[in-house]
Formats: C-alpha cells, sequence, structure tokens
C-alpha cells in the first residue's frame, strides 16, 4: 500500500509539473497576443488621430479662406462654363472641317471671319 502510495504521489507531481508547463505556456502565448493587439490598437490609435489633423487642418484652411472672402462655387462654375466652352469649339472645329468642299473654313459658325479674325456678335450688321 505505501508502494501504492508513492507511485501515485510521483504521478500526482508528474500531473502537477505538466499542468504548470502548459499554465506557463499558456500564459506567454496570452502575454504575446495582448502586445500585439495593443500594437496594433496604437498604430489605427495613431491612423485615426492623424486622419483628424488631417480633417481639422483641410476644414480650418476652408475657413480661412471662406473668411478671406473667397467664394469657391463661382470659380467652379466658371471652369465648368470654359470647359463646356472648350468642348462646343471642339466640336465646331471637326463640323467646319467637312463644311466645304474645297476643305476651305468659312469661319461663319463661330463669329470668326474668313481670314480668321474673330467678330462680336452683331458686328456684322449694317447701320
Amino acid at each position: 500500500m505505501k508502494e501504492k502510495s508513492l507511485v501515485q504521489g510521483r504521478r500526482l507531481e508528474d500531473l502537477e509539473a505538466r499542468l504548470a508547463s502548459e499554465l506557463d505556456k499558456a500564459e506567454s502565448n496570452a502575454e504575446k497576443e495582448k502586445a500585439d493587439a495593443d500594437a496594433l490598437v496604437a498604430i489605427y490609435r495613431a491612423d485615426a488621430e492623424a486622419a483628424q489633423v488631417q480633417c481639422r487642418s483641410r476644414r480650418e484652411t476652408l475657413e480661412k479662406i471662406h473668411a478671406r472672402g473667397f467664394n469657391l462655387a463661382e470659380e467652379i462654375i466658371r471652369a465648368k462654363e470654359l470647359e463646356a466652352d472648350a468642348e462646343a469649339l471642339d466640336f465646331d472645329d471637326d463640323d467646319d472641317d467637312n463644311d466645304d468642299d474645297d476643305g476651305s473654313k468659312s469661319g461663319s459658325k463661330n463669329g470668326g471671319e474668313p481670314d480668321g479674325e474673330e467678330t462680336a456678335p452683331g458686328d456684322n450688321q449694317e447701320t
């Protein structure tokens, strides 16, 4: 019976040692995982703060522009008008290439003189 008790005691000590080893490994892995997670959180926080600073800076810049009386909406509208005018001129040039059989351009579609000079609307009227 004494031998049986000693064998069981050794088995118990062996099991306790293996459990302690497994516990140490699990704790070590948990610490590594926590460190990795903390590093990711720090990266995301830094990115979020940088984005917030960038947005704040952009807003402040727009507020400064607005405070100086600049109206960017008008500039955008003007740019769109110029773009439309440029497209219209490009379209007119394509049409003019096919107007005359001899290949010459008359310039009448865009208000220009045959020699390439432009005239204002109403300049061709006789008084």
